[in-house]
């Protein structure tokens, strides 16, 4: 039996298309996404100083969209371009937990593709 969920957006900046938070009930972790013009705007942010798992959108040579996913000690550090990032709420950080956070986007992802 399946049971919804509820999903928590928090708009930081006040806008839909500037930086937002989001929760989902019964989920250890946080995700954020944060265009490009905003990355120097989240120093306010501790927690995207911690351990985390974030993935990198964008488009190929051939204009095609694709999907970097990697992990960080501390993911305001890797990022350069748009991102949408996968933190835990709850300290201390783990990196194995991360490192199954990280396995288990992956698989979702080459179970999307199939």
């Amino acid at each position: 039996m399946k049971f919804g969920k509820t999903i928590k957006i928090f708009l930081i900046d006040g806008e839909p298309n500037g930086r937002m938070s989001c929760e989902l009930s019964n989920w250890s972790g946080k995700a954020y996404k944060i265009p490009r013009i905003k990355i120097k705007d989240c120093s306010d942010r501790e927690d995207l100083t911690s351990t985390g798992v974030y993935l990198l959108f964008g488009k190929d040579d051939e204009g095609k969209d694709q999907v970097y996913i990697g992990e960080a000690e501390s993911i305001l550090k890797r990022l350069n371009e748009t991102v949408q990032i996968t933190v835990s709420k709850f300290k201390p950080l783990n990196f194995d937990y991360e490192r199954r956070q990280l396995k288990s986007l992956i698989m979702a992802q080459i179970e999307r593709w199939r």
